[in-house]
């Protein structure tokens, strides 16, 4: 028998349970149905190591079989949700709201570039006018990249999205090569006149590529708008983007004088006269334009660079087609008029970087 009260004897000091074979004495029967054979509790002692490690595999293989069969389970239910298609009126509703908040993307995009453009103190530096569009260009992209996550967007909308954000990020870069090297020509040892000429050239060049990109994204807003409008018979209106409503402003005037100079339209007077009076030869300190009679221009800069070209004026803006004698590049430009009088008017560039000229008529020519 143990001295510990707590643990048990040796087995020999329990009394067995079966009757040994060849053993002269007998167990005594107990109560009637009692079975003998039933062994004997376990002991009381704690378990063995192996019982123990063997508890924890089947404890752990039982949480990542529960595991498993959740995260199967949870990727199936989701898989058939996201293969069940969106109904027309889900398609419609997420795709008009979609538009709605792109449109206020777009034109606080559009409304902080015009801002920038125009604050005369900030384009002294090109290093900083470049960091802070690059800043607004990088918040237009965050936004609108996340507008096109949500669910149920015409797939149509999402690609000219898509196609919009790609060029902004090209834009991006080539506008940062176009600034460091309107640098390198400022710091250059050239001329004054030699650094003019090539900022005139490389500025022009730059216009042209950014006058493109205007017009590709003005192309795609009016034939998304028009796809919408036929696919879900609600009005998605291209005119509510402002960078759309400010190309067809531009493109979009009749002409004054045909190349015969006489009037496009005899019902247009106000346009008419206005045409008339602009007429002549005109100077800003040394930059000077011919505007004449029968549609041809011409124009001579302080920078150097002159050019040959066509005029003509609708909506108080004067459009010239020019082809500059530096960059040898055919370029149009629109210009809003001003304080026009007989001898003087003032135009001003309808796009950044916004140049204005106080024209006085140059007399006795």
């Amino acid at each position: 028998m143990s001295d510990n009260p707590r643990m048990p004897g040796h087995p020999s000091d329990i009394p067995s349970s079966r009757s040994s074979e060849g053993s002269s004495g007998s167990v005594p029967s107990g109560p009637s149905g009692y079975n003998h054979n039933i062994p004997s509790p376990p002991s009381p002692g704690p378990p063995s190591g192996n019982s123990q490690t063997r508890n924890i595999i089947i404890g752990a293989i039982a949480t990542i079989f529960a595991s498993t069969i959740v995260y199967y389970l949870t990727q199936y239910v989701n898989n058939r949700k996201s293969s069940e298609a969106a109904s027309y009126p889900e398609k419609k509703e997420a795709t008009t709201n979609a538009w709605r908040r792109y449109v206020t993307i777009d034109n606080i995009y559009y409304k902080n570039i015009l801002s920038l453009s125009n604050d005369k103190e900030l384009l002294k530096n090109l290093d900083n006018y470049e960091a802070e569009t690059s800043a607004e260009t990088d918040n237009f992209i965050k936004d609108a990249e996340t507008l096109i996550k949500e669910k149920n967007i015409d797939k149509t909308f999402v690609a000219m999205v898509n196609r919009r954000l790609k060029r902004e990020r090209e834009s991006r870069d080539i506008a940062a090569k176009y600034y460091d090297t309107l640098n390198s020509i400022k710091r250059s040892d050239l001329s004054d006149e030699e650094k003019a000429k090539k900022s005139i050239a490389e500025t022009t060049v730059f216009f042209q590529y950014a006058k493109t990109l205007f017009e590709r994204a003005a192309t795609e807003i009016e034939d998304l708008t028009k796809t919408l409008t036929e696919t879900y018979a609600t009005p998605f209106n291209p005119y509510d983007v402002m960078i759309y409503a400010d190309y067809k402003k531009n493109i979009s005037q009749p002409e004054a004088y045909t190349d015969e100079g006489e009037a496009d339209s005899a019902a247009n007077n106000i346009e008419s006269i206005e045409a008339k009076k602009l007429v002549g030869n005109w100077d800003d300190r040394g930059n000077t334009i011919s505007l004449q009679k029968n549609g041809n221009m011409s124009y001579r800069l302080n920078s150097g660079d002159t050019a040959t070209g066509k005029w003509k004026i609708a909506n108080n803006k004067l459009k010239i087609d020019a082809l500059s004698s530096v960059t040898k590049l055919k370029t149009t430009w629109f210009f809003n008029l001003s304080n026009i009088t007989s001898n003087s008017f003032t135009m001003k560039l309808s796009t950044q970087p916004f140049d204005v000229y106080n024209l006085v008529r140059v007399k006795n020519n």
